[in-house]
Formats: structure tokens, sequence, C-alpha cells
């Protein structure tokens, strides 16, 4: 399964939180990225996703 199907979040919003530094997604947007990565990496945090650019 894609990683973007897996959290419910459209795949373009997830390039944007990564690629876009202007993009300001919602915290629901942040939780549902975050409760995916962490099946992965349970000491995922969203600094370590997505660092600031």
């Amino acid at each position: 399964m894609e990683f973007s199907q897996e959290c419910g979040v459209h795949r373009q919003t997830i390039d944007s939180m990564a690629g876009d530094k202007g993009y300001a997604p919602r915290q629901t947007t942040i939780d549902k990225v975050l409760k995916a990565a962490k099946k992965i990496d349970p000491d995922a945090t969203y600094e370590k996703l997505f660092p600031p650019m």
C-alpha cells in the first residue's frame, strides 16, 4: 500500500508537506501522517519526517 493511502491523505498533500516551504497543513493532516509513519518507525516525529528547509 502506498504511504498516502495508508495515511488517508492525498499524495499531493504529502508532496507539499515535504517540499513546499510555505505550505501549512492542518493539524488533522499532520496527525494522520504521523500515525501512519509511527507504524513504520515508532520514533517518528514531524521534525524527522519534514525537517525545516
